[in-house]
């Protein structure tokens, strides 16, 4: 696998550009942070594409990204293929040695956009890391129409019908049920 570190003194004005395609297995998450039901895979290879430029003491980085990862629906718990595609603008900042980092910072709508780095080596991985997590949806659907499992009794609606007769209503609501009818 081709390296995801660059030189900033290499960065000149014309940039660095590039293309690396990744292995699915370059892709995990920390402990604990993978889904319990369905973990998180890639199918296909992660496919990047990279402009590095100079952007006074910081750097500026032109990044599309695309694979397809494996998640679990949330209705029905099937896993399902979900298609990645990021493309983005970045700015890597250099962290100043007198910044701490102890001290709270409110953040812009412009910070979401800025990574940070120490020393004269950019890592990209982090970066793109990152943004195939973010492009994940918080509640992944293998369709729209998904209709879920029963309740009660776990059957897949999608495929069969259950038999447990549904859900029986609370009865707290009884009293709003009689004003419907």
């Amino acid at each position: 696998m081709e390296s995801l570190v660059f030189s900033v003194k290499q960065i000149k004005a014309q940039g660095i550009s590039g293309h690396r395609s990744l292995a699915p297995s370059w892709f995990s998450l920390p402990p604990g942070a993978d889904d319990p039901v369905q973990p998180i895979v890639l199918e296909e290879p992660v496919e990047v594409d990279f402009l590095l430029s100079p952007f006074g003491r910081d750097v500026r980085v032109n990044l599309s990204v695309n694979t397809v990862a494996v998640l679990s629906c949330s209705r029905c718990l099937k896993p399902f293929p979900f298609s990645v595609s990021v493309q983005g603008r970045f700015t890597l900042c250099r962290v100043s040695p007198e910044v701490s980092g102890k001290e709270e910072l409110e953040l812009s709508l412009e910070d979401l956009d800025t990574g940070y780095f120490e020393g004269e080596e950019i890592d990209l991985s982090g970066l793109i890391h990152e943004q195939i997590v973010l492009s994940f949806p918080m509640k992944p659907l293998c369709r729209e129409e998904c209709k879920g499992l029963c309740p009660e009794c776990g059957a897949d609606r999608n495929t069969e019908s259950c038999q447990c007769g549904g859900s029986k209503p609370d009865p707290r609501w009884e009293a709003l049920l009689k004003l419907r009818s």
